[in-house]
């Protein structure tokens, strides 16, 4: 009987050792900044569902951004639309793809080894915060400069998930919420559009990690 139950539990945590690393696989990083043009144009061919490419220098987030019908379908499908575990990054179905809107919310797993979103809970951390301050945001028509503005641990079923968030003129109400929960926080907001990079807390389900970031229009953009 103890025989197989223990070799029961050895094929279970060797399948979540396999899943792990599975998932871990599926979990794309461009790391290569001078591919980044190309694969943005590349990965434009392959779904009309992509919104942009977003990337924060020096950390690893540095992905395509997709948007579905809903929130679901990029949660398990990478950026060629593939079956994937690791899911995409994804903005919400709610916004508007040409980033028009005041506020927007991109979503994306919180992945071991920094990878995905893996970054943004490093932002936690006095000195990267300091250190990492700008990025970039791309559109098949745009682009922007990115001010990583403040991260925070907020509540899954804050306000600002909800579809009244997504109407115009709602940046100072986001700003104020952010700002109140803020663990780490830069001035310097210059009354740009507003998105926010949210993820999983790993210490409960309850709860989101975020970045919440300005974009800035490019010279000539």
């Amino acid at each position: 009987m103890w025989a197989v139950v223990l070799a029961a539990m050895l094929a279970v945590s060797g399948y979540v050792i396999w899943d792990a690393e599975f998932v871990a696989q599926s979990a794309v990083v461009f790391a290569d900044d001078a591919a980044v043009g190309e694969s943005l144009k590349a990965a434009s061919a392959q779904s009309k569902n992509l919104a942009g490419w977003i990337k924060i220098d020096e950390t690893k987030i540095n992905q395509p951004i997709m948007q579905g019908a809903d929130n679901d379908y990029y949660l398990r499908h990478n950026y060629r639309d593939e079956y994937a575990t690791a899911g995409s990054v994804f903005l919400d179905y709610r916004n508007a793809k040409d980033w028009s809107d005041d506020f927007s919310i991109v979503y994306g797993h919180r992945m071991d080894g920094r990878l995905m979103f893996g970054d943004v809970r490093s932002f936690e951390d006095d000195e990267f915060f300091a250190e990492h301050e700008w990025g970039s945001l791309s559109s098949d028509t745009k682009n922007w400069r990115v001010h990583v503005l403040g991260y925070a641990v907020i509540d899954a079923t804050e306000k600002l998930y909800s579809v009244k968030s997504f109407s115009r003129g709602r940046n100072q109400d986001v700003l104020r919420l952010i700002g109140q929960k803020k663990l780490q926080w830069r001035d310097g907001y210059e009354g740009g559009s507003l998105v926010l990079l949210s993820t999983c807390d790993n210490n409960s389900r309850l709860y989101r990690d975020v970045l919440l970031v300005e974009l800035r229009e490019e010279d000539g953009a």
